[in-house]
């Protein structure tokens, strides 16, 4: 019962790091005081760093991209975002399509910095595994706990790809994709099985 526990409690802190990262941008009530200086409005949020098993469990979506493209937003309310064009090299988990959107909480351009600490930020061509959560209310997709969804992906001369990021140092992307898909499962099995009893 103890594990049952121990593990709602880490899918329950991190649905609501994802409701809240992939909201952030869309908020009805007003935005949270940020902190200002020198033009930049700098928002923290704090996202805890959750088993892998458990971050691949909530993701709606866990995928192998490149950044095609990207399209800033700035809303009447809320707090400006950054829409990134993805293209799905392939998928672990959800998406059949051949891109997708994610949006980032935050804006850099010539007339002003809105900073969301800890929310990711990608350049052009690079190539990523994204660990995504799409809202149910509206259809937006964001990355699941901002940075701690992201994993970077490093191409050798020789093409070989190896991944970093919150549990993985420089590992083979289809070894890392193996043991994620391998912990989803076991998760999903645990659960499952405590649900019986």
């Amino acid at each position: 019962m103890k594990t049952k526990t121990s593990l709602l409690l880490a899918l329950g802190a991190l649905s609501a790091a994802a409701a809240a990262a992939n909201a952030f941008h869309s908020i009805a009530t007003p935005a949270p005081t940020p902190s200002t200086r020198d033009g930049i409005q700098r928002f923290y949020v704090n996202t805890p760093s959750i088993p892998l098993d458990a971050t691949a469990y909530i993701a709606t979506e866990v995928v192998h991209g490149r950044i095609e493209g990207m399209r800033e937003v700035i809303p009447d309310r809320g707090i400006a975002h950054t829409v990134y064009t993805v293209r799905v090299l392939q998928a672990l988990k959800g998406t059949t399509k051949s891109t997708i959107d994610v949006s980032v909480a935050g804006v850099v351009n010539a007339d002003f910095v809105v900073d969301v600490v800890g929310a990711p930020r990608f350049v052009q061509n690079e190539e990523v595994v994204l660990f995504l959560w799409t809202s149910p209310v509206d259809g937006e997709t964001g990355v699941l706990g901002l940075q701690r969804g992201v994993y970077r992906v490093e191409v050798a001369a020789d093409q070989s790809r190896h991944v970093t990021g919150d549990h993985a140092l420089h590992e083979e992307l289809n070894q890392f994709f193996a043991r994620t898909g391998a912990a989803w499962v076991r998760l999903q099995e645990r659960l499952e099985a405590q649900e019986g009893k």
